[in-house]
């Protein structure tokens, strides 16, 4: 293949991509093992301020890739080009996803959140999706949150469906999306369980680094450091 069609074939699959952005959303009006949620710690107004979505902004540096339309990505790559392994991608809209990426596409377990005053068009009252994905669709187990971190959906999905009862009827209150402030340097974006990072989520360390994966009751379970 050419080095005029390769690239134009990269073009095309971020155009399919970038076109799958467009259709799923509507406008609508100290050490993560030792440091749970602090009692006065407000999540709705951390979470619906976007704070958190500012932080995954200044995670993507100038040294990090970025694209001619405003979107920007930090994780791995094969061949220097295509989006495979663990990362974080944001739009120029201020959308996110990070977790799995196979070819390009959200493939694996991830989270893919709108941008403020936004949510999805097949789900509700839903700004942020955390679960299984595949082919840049939710597939298999994810569970939604509204533009609070408040849990509303705990269920199965296939190619933007739910399919089981929407909303879950009466979902855990203890199950939440949070950012979490360790310091000005340390913080956790994610899933929580009573207060401690539990599920799916990006820890960012204070010298820099950055973990996507699983956490379990505060500890790290499963993931990439990008």
């Amino acid at each position: 293949m050419s080095m005029v069609n390769f690239k134009s074939a990269i073009l095309l699959v971020s155009f399919l991509a970038m076109a799958l952005h467009a259709d799923a959303a509507v406008r609508v009006s100290g050490s993560p093992a030792d440091v749970s949620v602090s009692q006065n710690q407000d999540n709705k107004s951390l979470i619906s301020s976007d704070v958190w979505t500012t932080r995954i902004s200044e995670l993507i540096t100038s040294e990090y890739e970025s694209y001619e339309n405003g979107d920007k990505y930090r994780g791995e790559l094969v061949d220097e080009v295509t989006r495979t392994g663990t990362g974080v991608y944001m739009w120029g809209d201020g959308t996110i996803y990070f977790g799995g990426w196979s070819s390009d596409m959200h493939e694996g377990k991830g989270i893919y959140s709108m941008p403020k005053g936004y949510t999805f068009a097949s789900f509700k009252k839903c700004r942020i999706i955390v679960g299984d994905f595949s082919y840049n669709s939710p597939s298999g187990m994810i569970a939604c949150y509204d533009a609070n971190g408040k849990l509303i959906y705990d269920g199965k999905a296939e190619g933007w469906q739910a399919m089981d009862a929407y909303p879950t009827p009466e979902p855990s209150t203890e199950k939440c999306f949070k950012y979490i402030e360790y310091s000005e340097t340390e913080y956790y974006i994610g899933e929580t369980l009573n207060g401690q990072m539990h599920g799916f989520g990006l820890y960012k360390s204070a010298d820099g680094t950055c973990w996507v994966g699983t956490f379990d009751n505060g500890q790290k379970v499963q993931g990439t450091e990008i």
